[in-house]
């Protein structure tokens, strides 16, 4: 299967893959809203051996069997073009080196995690006309995360 170019005007295709669901469909659905072709995944290996290839990965490094830099890596082996938006809740110096290294987005969960994640698509795909705009989106998912901890403690 060969990956596209952009410049075709075709729907670029986005990747999710986070193992908390409910990141998986906030992320989606403003993805959608963007006007992104939206693939989903809860683990590493699912989004590995995925039916389609993604322009973007959109990724959570915390996943398990297969963490989230290591299927960026076994991702862009497969196709160099792949651009990739990791995002995470924890930060660490290595982590932020690794994704530099990658050509990655670095994004940590929280207030304003929306924005990041919307105003890097846009940066890597400018042509995409259909945006959400909803910048209340980022407070929504800093909110649903900091509910998501409160009930895990």
């Amino acid at each position: 299967m060969t990956n596209t170019s952009n410049a075709d005007a075709e729907t670029p295709k986005v990747l999710i893959a986070d193992d908390d669901q409910g990141i998986v469909r906030l992320l989606a659905n403003r993805c959608a809203k963007m006007g992104f072709e939206v693939q989903t995944a809860t683990d590493g290996w699912q989004a590995l051996t995925g039916p389609t290839r993604p322009d973007v990965l959109i990724v959570d490094i915390n996943m398990p069997d297969l963490n989230g830099l290591s299927l960026a890596a076994h991702l862009l082996d497969r196709d160099r073009t792949l651009k990739i938006i990791v995002i995470t809740s924890s930060s660490y110096a290595e982590t932020a080196a690794r994704c530099e290294s990658l050509g990655a987005y670095y994004l940590r969960k929280g207030a304003g995690f929306w924005n990041g994640v919307r105003s890097a698509l846009l940066k890597l795909f400018p042509h995409i006309a259909k945006d959400s705009g909803n910048e209340n989106a980022g407070m929504q998912i800093a909110d649903w995360i900091r509910n998501s901890w409160r009930r895990r403690f």
